[in-house]
């Protein structure tokens, strides 16, 4: 039986298997005499200085070291693509930040296809960064649900770019309600199991300058050549991609949850380099205005096309905060529960997939919202709402100095019942929160889903 030219059982062709699996097997080296260009366009050093201070510390990433924003497993599942130019002349620019390359596109008329799309190019000078998200590298390892991180971690960057623009005087627009079709071509994501995941417009302005070591390429349009079997499956597992969502009619400058005051802390850039998920929660009671510095993230302002949304939800379970009881404090709502006895440490490490390390956490910020909008034909802005928050409160617990840590992996049904959630509601994502310890063993970056139940 053969499948794809490769001889699996049977047969007496017995030069297929070595021929074919050997090809397959091969891998090739980019063309590094690729003729170069300068990157000396203003759009382009605005947004690879942005790209730098919102994904990680200048060289962080050729040394191993953390990055600026949190990733399930530390897998960072997302590509970044770039347009810079005007009506007139524009470019498309693969940006990979790890080696410092960009690879400019050939071809394509970028400012049309934004055009259509419902994106409009900024002034000469800015720049639109689009995060694509490629959700194989989050579901080899955790399935299905690898593709849930896959959206939050985005979301998180995504978040985080707005941050740096915002503290360095960039104006700075997150969009995600634009139609994505007419783009995949001109972006070389045509074939290629990317999804374009959201769009920053940032622009002009005087931004942080770029790493020294960038350097540009001239190639040709990306093959699906870096497109496995695998992974092509694994995308055809995800169905059709959702509608186009109903395009925004203009930007406006507000939360991402109900009720945000828009204070933030300082120095966005300088919290999202020392944030970092804590490796355990030791048993302490945090001081309540500590919690508080820390939440107080949530309600920053930003731009974007998004509206209020009534169905995305966040609460608060508190477990060990000093001089408040155990209770359970929707944000930004009514409808406060008082617990007699705050769920115990055995019945959050059950809730959280037998992750021990969260079992003393002091609090957990609890995403949900109900079921219909979630199994929906489009809970993308459900989801980032989560992972954009989630990236605030990262942000605040750093400034705050205070233990946080996202949970991915958790039972929904026991965090409905400690949360006292509505029967019809999902959880989305949650953030443990606490007195922090280095000690711990973060067991989701093992190489299995430990959080999954995966041996």
């Amino acid at each position: 039986m053969r499948r794809g030219g490769v001889l699996l059982s049977g047969g007496v062709d017995h030069q297929v298997v070595p021929v074919r699996l050997w090809d397959r097997m091969s891998i090739t080296s980019p063309d590094v005499h690729a003729g170069e260009f300068p990157l000396t366009e203003p759009g382009a050093r605005l947004a690879l200085g942005l790209v730098d201070a919102a994904f990680t510390d200048v060289g962080a990433a050729k040394s191993g070291g953390p990055r600026a924003v949190p990733s399930a497993g530390a897998l960072y599942p997302y590509e970044f693509v770039v347009i810079v130019g005007d009506s007139d002349e524009s470019h498309v620019l693969h940006v990979d930040p790890v080696r410092r390359l960009v690879h400019r596109l050939a071809g394509g008329s970028a400012a049309r296809s934004c055009e259509r799309a419902g994106l409009r190019l900024p002034e000469p000078g800015g720049a639109v960064v689009f995060v694509v998200s490629r959700p194989w590298l989050s579901m080899r390892k955790y399935g299905d649900r690898g593709y849930l991180y896959s959206q939050l971690d985005a979301a998180h960057l995504a978040t985080n770019l707005l941050c740096v623009s915002s503290e360095t005087g960039v104006p700075a627009q997150l969009r995600l309600r634009f139609d994505r079709e007419p783009l995949h071509d001109v972006l070389g994501l045509t074939g290629r199991c990317r999804e374009l995941h959201s769009a920053v417009v940032v622009g002009p302005g005087s931004g942080p300058a770029p790493d020294a070591r960038w350097s540009g390429r001239a190639s040709a349009r990306p093959s699906d050549l870096d497109v496995t079997w695998l992974e092509l499956a694994c995308w055809d597992s995800l169905g059709p991609a959702d509608g186009v969502p109903e395009p925004a009619r203009n930007v406006i400058t507000g939360p991402f949850v109900a009720g945000g005051t828009g204070a933030r802390p300082p120095g966005w850039r300088q919290l999202s380099l020392v944030r970092a998920s804590a490796k355990e929660f030791v048993p302490a009671e945090v001081p309540a205005d500590v919690l508080r510095r820390a939440l107080s993230a949530i309600g920053t302002h930003h731009a974007t096309d998004l509206r209020p949304d009534p169905d995305f939800h966040v609460s608060l379970v508190v477990r060990s905060v000093a001089g408040q009881p155990p209770a359970v404090i929707p944000l930004g709502r009514d409808g406060r529960v008082d617990l007699d006895v705050p769920p115990c440490p055995d019945d959050i490490a059950k809730a959280c997939m037998h992750q021990d390390h969260l079992r003393d956490a002091a609090a957990f910020v609890v995403f949900h919202a109900p079921r219909h909008r979630v199994v929906g034909p489009n809970p993308r802005e459900l989801i980032f709402r989560a992972g954009a928050v989630g990236q605030l409160l990262y942000l605040g617990a750093a400034e705050a100095g205070l233990g946080v840590t996202a949970v991915g992996g958790f039972d929904a049904h026991r965090w409905r019942r400690i949360a006292r959630l509505p029967g019809d509601h999902e959880v989305l994502y949650l953030i443990a929160l606490g007195a922090g310890h280095d000690t711990g063993t973060k067991w989701d970056r093992a190489h299995t889903a430990y959080a999954h139940d995966e041996r």
